[in-house]
C-alpha cells in the first residue's frame, strides 16, 4: 500500500532554502502533525479529534513552573545557561559550532525525525546513522559505532561529533557515552553539551529563532534556584515514572510489548506482528490506519530511521492522564480490529 504525503505548496515565491527538501517536512512525522493541527482532540469541544502522541514534550509539571513564575517574576540570576527557542535551535547551534559544511555528525537510530531538518538544513552537515536494532534493545555497539565512523572516514569526511539524546535512543545516553569513551576517547568533560527539551514548537525556520531576553533572564533565574530545581526534578521524575508505567501497562493489556526504557518522554512499541510483510510500506499502512481510523498521531519507526519495520514511537508526557486513558482505549480498539478473527 503506497502512502502519499501531501505537502502544502507556497502561494508566493520563496527562497531556495525555504522550499528545499532538506526541511524534512515530507516525513510521516510531520504529516501526522498536520492531521492533528487540522482536527485536535479536546475533551469538551472535540472528543473525537486526533490525539497528539507525536510530541516529545514534558507537560506533566507545568503547574510547578507556573507557580514559580508567578512568585518570582522579578528574579535575578548569575547562572551560566544558554537559552534558545527550544532544543531545535540548540541542536543546530551545536552543529554549527562542532562541524563545517560537508562534515558529518553520527546519530544512533532510531532518531528524532526532525534531526534531518535541524542538523542538516542550514548547516550543510551530513547525518551518518549509527545503525542500532532490537537485538540488544537499540543500544549502540562498538561495532555499529566503528562502522558508522568508518563510512565518512573512508571518504575523507570529517566527523564533527556524535549526537546522543533521549529522542535519538530509547535508553538514554549514560551507557552509550561509555561506549564512546572506550572506542574513541571522544567524550570528555569539556565537550559534553546538555540540551533540554523544547519550550514550544514552531514551523519551518521560526524553530531556530531566539526567545526574548526577558524570558531568558527569568528561566536562567529559575534554573539557578536550588530549592526549586531540586523539588522540580524530584516531582517531575515521580510523575514521569507514573505516566510511563501507566502507558506500558495499558499497551501490555492491549497485547503490545514495548522496549524497556529508563528515561525519556515516549516509549517504543512493537507492532511488527501486524505487518503482512516486513517492509516500510507495511509499517506506513499501520501508521495511516491508526491516524485515520482511531485518530492517534504516533511516529512510525521509519521516519526515525529505524532499520526494523514495525516499531512506533509513542509520546506520553504531553497530555493529561485523562487524555492518555482515552488514547489507550483507542489503541485497544485498534488492536481488536486488527487481530485475526
Amino acid at each position: 500500500m503506497a502512502i502519499e504525503i501531501e505537502i502544502e505548496q507556497p502561494s508566493v515565491g520563496l527562497s531556495k532554502i525555504s522550499v528545499s527538501d532538506t526541511h524534512g517536512e515530507d516525513s510521516p512525522y510531520f504529516a501526522g502533525w498536520k492531521a492533528y493541527d487540522e482536527d485536535p482532540y479536546d475533551e469538551s469541544t472535540n472528543p473525537s479529534g486526533v490525539i497528539q502522541m507525536g510530541l516529545a514534550e514534558n507537560q506533566v509539571s507545568f503547574d510547578l513552573l507556573e507557580e514559580y513564575l508567578e512568585q518570582n517574576s522579578e528574579a535575578s540570576s548569575r547562572d551560566r545557561v544558554v537559552l534558545t527557542a527550544g532544543a531545535t535551535a540548540a541542536n543546530e547551534l551545536l552543529t554549527f559550532i562542532l562541524a563545517d559544511p560537508g562534515d558529518a555528525m553520527l546519530v544512533p537510530t532510531p532518531y528524532y525525525p526532525g534531526f534531518d531538518r535541524d542538523l542538516r538544513w542550514r548547516t550543510g552537515v551530513k547525518i551518518v546513522p549509527i545503525q542500532c536494532d532490537s537485538s540488544n534493545n537499540f543500544q549502540i555497539t562498538p561495532q555499529a559505532l566503528e562502522s558508522a565512523y568508518k563510512e565518512p572516514d573512508d571518504m575523507n569526511i570529517k566527523v564533527g561529533g556524535v549526537l546522543i539524546t533521549n529522542p535519538s535512543n530509547p535508553l538514554g545516553a549514560t551507557i552509550q557515552r561509555l561506549v564512546l569513551e572506550v572506542i574513541f576517547g571522544f567524550v570528555t568533560r569539556k565537550n559534553i553539551h546538555l540540551v533540554s527539551d523544547k519550550i514550544y514548537s514552531a514551523r519551518r525556520m521560526s524553530s531556530f529563532t531566539l526567545i526574548s531576553s526577558q524570558t531568558q533572564h527569568l528561566l536562567a533565574s529559575m534554573l539557578s534556584d536550588k530549592k526549586f530545581t531540586e523539588n522540580y526534578i524530584k516531582t517531575n521524575r515521580e510523575r514521569l515514572s507514573r505516566r510511563y508505567e501507566m502507558i506500558i501497562e495499558g499497551l501490555r493489556n492491549a497485547g503490545i510489548e514495548c522496549l524497556k526504557g529508563n528515561a525519556g518522554l515516549f516509549c517504543w512499541m512493537n507492532l511488527s506482528s501486524l505487518l503482512e510483510k516486513a517492509t516500510r510500506e507495511g509499517e506506513l499502512a499501520i501508521w495511516d490506519s491508526m491516524l485515520h481510523e482511531v485518530k492517534l498521531n504516533i511516529s512510525p519507526g521509519s521516519s526515525c530511521h529505524c532499520c526494523q519495520p514495525g516499531w512506533f514511537r509513542v509520546c506520553f508526557a504531553n497530555m493529561s492522564e485523562k487524555t492518555q486513558e482515552v488514547a489507550l482505549a483507542r489503541i485497544h480498539k485498534f488492536m481488536e480490529q486488527k487481530r485475526p478473527k
